[in-house]
This record gives C-alpha cells, sequence and structure tokens, in this order.
C-alpha cells in the first residue's frame, strides 16, 4: 500500500467509525476534508488526488506527514501519541455481624520508590482479625519479584 492509499484508507476508516458511533468528527470542515480525500479529490480544488511528495518526519512521540498534491496544494498531517500510566487501588471489607470488620484488604499499584522499577509495584494488605494475621506484600509489576514481604501475628503488628 502506498502513501496516498494509506491517507485514502485513513479517511475511510475514520468516516465509517464516526457512521457506527466510535468516533465523533465535531468540525464540518475536517469532515469535508476526509470525504475528499475518501473520493480521492482535493480538498481544496477538487482535482483527481495524485501525489506530487510526501515528506515523513518522526521524533519521538510526534510523527509528521507532509503531502504536495499535483495541483499543487499542501496537506500537514500531524500525530502526537503519549503513553499514560493508569495506577488502580481496590479495598475490600469481611464482616460476620460484627460492627468491626473481620478482614480488610486493599491492593494498589502505584509508582515505585525504587529507580529500577520503573513500571511502578503492587502493594498489597491484608488485615485478618479472625485469624490474627498481618500480611504485606509489594511486588515489581514488571518482574513480579517481591520487593518486601511481611506476615505476623495482626496483634503484634499494632505495636
Amino acid at each position: 500500500m502506498d502513501i496516498l492509499e494509506k491517507l485514502v484508507h485513513s479517511a475511510k476508516t475514520k468516516l465509517g467509525q464516526e457512521k457506527l458511533g466510535k468516533r465523533k468528527i465535531n468540525c464540518p470542515d475536517y469532515r469535508n476534508f476526509l470525504e475528499n480525500i475518501a473520493d480521492k479529490k482535493c480538498p481544496d480544488c477538487g482535482q483527481e488526488l495524485k501525489l506530487f511528495k510526501a515528506d515523513i518526519k518522526k521524533q519521538d512521540n510526534v510523527g509528521q506527514v507532509a503531502y504536495e498534491f499535483n495541483c499543487g496544494h499542501k496537506h500537514l498531517e500531524v500525530c502526537v501519541s503519549e503513553n499514560i500510566k493508569i495506577w488502580e487501588s481496590y479495598k475490600a471489607k469481611s464482616r460476620k455481624g460484627e460492627s468491626k470488620p473481620y478482614s480488610v484488604s486493599l491492593t494498589k499499584t502505584e509508582p515505585g520508590i525504587n529507580p529500577k522499577s520503573v513500571d511502578g509495584v503492587s502493594n498489597s494488605w491484608v488485615a485478618d482479625r479472625g485469624n490474627n494475621l498481618w500480611v504485606h506484600i509489594i511486588k515489581d509489576i514488571k518482574t513480579g519479584k517481591i520487593l518486601h514481604e511481611e506476615r505476623m501475628p495482626l496483634n503484634e503488628h499494632k505495636k
């Protein structure tokens, strides 16, 4: 697939996603641009779309393609991508008709203090009153290696 075919395919895909409700195109000018590209017409003059030159640049998380068509019009496409990390946390409590919870547990992922654990750590603890048990485990998310583990009777942990 050459560069012009990729541009046409991309425009058709975006328009198809809008029809299916997976994408919203708010700008009428952008929609007209996509429709012209999908019909293989220059968005500015309506002539048959033929590619004269394409200049592709990629630096870090920014990709840029400068299209120049045979009719003389130009189009610049810029794509910025970013990776984000999502940290999660959840807490659970178990009760057996008592006012205080029988067992409490917390698990969360978070950035690690250790610079070697760039993907963060999984931090879990359980306070089980029924079995008099305190457990605290910290694992590196990427390697699964246990960085810290603590198991002791709950009544000793509180001291």
